[in-house]
Formats: structure tokens, C-alpha cells, sequence
């Protein structure tokens, strides 16, 4: 299955989102965008994926919103920062994850513009273009890079809390950023380009592909709850109770 998906989710971009001859029609709707191309990859992926496993069931940003059951279920968000990609900005990507009983079993993205390929299966490891991940030392909370995910829509009580952690932050580590892409945020803590990640969504396709990647690198991910909102933390073990500490004065 690891190259089956691989193979897709390179077909998917060469013929689908990285094609210039494709004409992608944008819609604005709630500050919120979805592109042509978005339904179609969305489509496309759906497909292949039913050739050798037709009995799975499909959760998806733009068109399956269903309910999640016990059954084999596939998490997919087709382009995964569509205003970076319709902008030119190069943080966005593929992902997907397979679950069962509600837990991700394995995942996957796909970057075009780099051609990486990242994965994960559940107890046996997350691998960046076939090589495993493995860190285990923490860097310093100064030398740091912290990421947050974008102001939530799924949990707008969640934005205040949000600023207030990062003005925190910013006097702790080197720097705090937000590049507007959750595959772009668990890859770069699972490659060690950046060393925490922190965000508030109920969206399953911003979580469930990377928390498999985060757990199975040997990172922590934690739930932070504060009065009204619920998220997550997750980076080395060290620097996330580092982070916890700092955040909870």
C-alpha cells in the first residue's frame, strides 16, 4: 500500500495540481477558498483508491463530510493550503490517512513542488522518501522554531488563547511562525526543520494524517485545554513540557 499511495499521490499532482493547462476556477466563500482542482484531485484520489480497496469508507474536506465509524475509513484533504497554492506560496500539500476503529493506522503526503514523499504506518516508524525519522535530542527552546496552525475557524474562541501563547513564546524561543498549511507543520517537526507545533481544530484532515507521523517519529503529542477551547502540542518529548510549562503560568 505504501507505493500504491505514493504512486497516486504523484499521479494526482502531475495530472491534477501541478498541471498548467488545467484551468482552476477559485470561489471565495466565508474568508475560506476551494479550488476546481481541489474537487478534482478530492475525485481522483477517491477513485484509485477504491481499485484495491473498494469496501473502505471516505471522509474528505470538499465533498464526503460524514460521520466517523469503527469501518476502514480514509481522511483526505486533496490540497492542503489552497490559498498558499493558488498565491504562490510554496507551503502546501497532500495528505491523507487510513483509520480503523477511529485511530490512524497510516498516512501520508505528498509535497509536488520538493517531490517529497512522507509516511507513517502504526509500529513501525514514519519515513521521509523511504528513510525513517529518528531524533532524540531536544534543541534548546532559544534555538527553537515554534509553529502555530492558522486562527481557527473550527474553534473561533480559540484565537484570543492563540495570540496570548504566542506573545508568550515569543520571549522563550527563537522564533514563532505560521505558514497556513497543517501537512507543511507536521512534516517540518517530523524532519527537525522546526521543533514544536501547537493548533487548534475539530477538523479530522488538518489532524489525523499528521499524528500518526508525530507518534510514530517518537515526538509527543498532547491535548491543552484551557476554559472554553481543547488543542493540541507536539514536538519532543523535552520541549513540549518545556512549552507546557511555559504557557500554563
Amino acid at each position: 500500500m505504501i507505493y500504491k499511495i505514493e504512486h497516486i499521490l504523484k499521479e494526482v499532482s502531475t495530472s491534477i495540481i501541478m498541471n498548467q493547462q488545467i484551468e482552476n476556477e477559485l470561489k471565495y466563500y466565508s474568508k475560506d477558498i476551494v479550488t476546481k482542482k481541489d474537487v478534482d484531485a478530492e475525485r481522483l484520489i477517491i477513485e484509485k483508491i477504491k481499485s484495491f480497496r473498494p469496501h473502505d469508507l471516505f471522509i474528505s474536506e470538499e465533498e464526503n463530510h460524514n460521520d466517523m465509524t469503527d469501518a476502514p475509513t480514509w481522511i483526505i484533504d486533496p490540497i492542503d493550503g489552497t490559498l498558499n497554492f493558488t498565491r504562490g506560496i510554496p507551503q502546501f500539500g497532500i495528505q491523507l490517512a487510513l483509520c480503523l476503529e477511529k485511530q490512524p493506522i497510516f498516512s501520508a503526503m505528498y509535497f509536488p513542488l520538493t517531490d517529497t514523499y512522507i509516511y507513517a504506518e502504526k509500529d513501525k516508524g514514519c519515513y521521509i522518501d523511504h528513510k525513517r525519522v529518528c531524533f532524540d535530542v531536544a534543541k534548546p527552546l532559544d534555538q527553537s522554531i515554534v509553529t502555530f496552525g492558522d486562527f481557527s475557524k473550527s474553534q473561533p474562541l480559540s484565537r484570543p488563547i492563540q495570540l496570548e501563547l504566542m506573545s508568550k513564546l515569543t520571549n522563550e524561543v527563537m522564533k514563532v511562525r505560521i505558514y497556513g498549511a497543517s501537512s507543511t507543520d507536521f512534516f517540518y517537526v517530523v524532519s527537525g526543520k522546526t521543533q514544536a507545533h501547537i493548533l487548534f481544530t475539530k477538523r479530522i484532515w488538518e489532524l489525523m494524517p499528521g499524528i500518526l507521523m508525530i507518534k510514530e517519529s517518537g515526538f509527543s503529542i498532547e491535548s491543552i485545554k484551557f476554559d472554553t477551547v481543547d488543542g493540541f502540542i507536539m514536538g519532543h518529548k523535552d520541549t513540549v513540557e518545556q512549552l507546557k510549562e511555559i504557557s500554563f503560568r
